[in-house]
């Protein structure tokens, strides 16, 4: 996983979008939730919806 900096100039150069890396988030968070226990609710259609809103502008 990137560091946030690293996430935040891959975005704005367009070299990703805000939903590959919502996705690779949801899907880090599913893979080690059953181990880490740290989420109570996980909203992963909201964040992709968000992810989409930030992609459109």
């Amino acid at each position: 996983m990137s560091s946030i900096r690293e996430l935040h100039r891959q975005l704005t150069r367009k070299e990703r979008s805000a939903v590959e890396i919502t996705q690779e988030a949801l899907e880090r968070i599913q893979a080690v939730e059953p181990k880490l226990h740290s989420f109570l609710y996980v909203t992963a259609d909201h964040a992709l919806e968000q992810a989409r809103r930030v992609d459109a502008k």
